[in-house]
């Protein structure tokens, strides 16, 4: 049996970290009497926001104060990183991981996020051990929906693309798996339920339905 392995995305997938930031840029944008621009901001889910719409920098030019930007941002992380531990992980994750394990497959993050961010919610979480490779956007490696970040947790897991399988919420993440010619399974959340998926080789409410004995049988 060739080796086999599960790329699971962090952020909407592990955690529901993505409504919680949304929601606090809503209220912290309000509290400010600014135009938080949320068709800009949902472009930057499974992606880098430095790259598309920088909610912080926007807030700050608003307001002509870059600081009051950095500002936010370290609130929002900070707040962000409470909230979503406090949540714990989203329905069928540790059902997930478990069988996963037990069937021998292995399993890694690939995520458009910081490292830090997800090696200390994993942590928080006791999650961390199911792991064995966090891969995560870095000067080396492209954000989605380029496929650095996918063919580099294939090539340390030294899997096949067609031995693997995305799960994803984003659009961007979904193009990604699928230009990296990996199947991927799309598990839409409250802030990405409305974009497309049609890439994906099925659409799930939750985590708790999906059936890994589908992707990969066991011989």
């Amino acid at each position: 049996m060739p080796r086999q392995a599960i790329i699971f995305d962090f952020d909407g997938i592990i955690i529901d970290s993505e409504s919680v930031e949304r929601d606090l840029y809503r209220e912290i944008f309000a509290k400010h009497k600014v135009f938080f621009d949320e068709e800009a901001y949902l472009q930057t889910i499974g992606t880098n926001a430095e790259m598309v719409y920088h909610p912080n920098r926007a807030l700050g030019e608003a307001l002509g104060s870059p600081e009051l930007g950095n500002q936010v941002i370290r609130e929002v992380r900070e707040r962000n990183f409470k909230e979503s531990v406090r949540r714990g992980p989203l329905p069928g994750v540790v059902r997930t991981l478990e069988t996963a394990k037990a069937m021998g497959i292995k399993q890694a993050i690939g995520s458009s996020g910081r490292r830090d961010w997800v090696v200390d919610c994993l942590t928080a979480l006791d999650l961390l051990h199911y792991f064995d490779e966090i891969v995560t956007w870095n000067e080396h490696l492209r954000p989605k929906p380029t496929t650095d970040i996918f063919l580099h947790a294939l090539k340390l897991l030294e899997v096949k693309p067609e031995d693997a399988l995305v799960i994803e919420d984003s659009y961007n993440g979904v193009l990604s798996a699928h230009r990296a010619g990996i199947p991927v399974v799309a598990i839409p959340g409250p802030v990405t339920a409305h974009l497309d998926f049609s890439l994906a080789c099925e659409v799930l409410p939750s985590m708790e339905l999906l059936d890994l004995q589908k992707y990969f049988p066991q011989n």
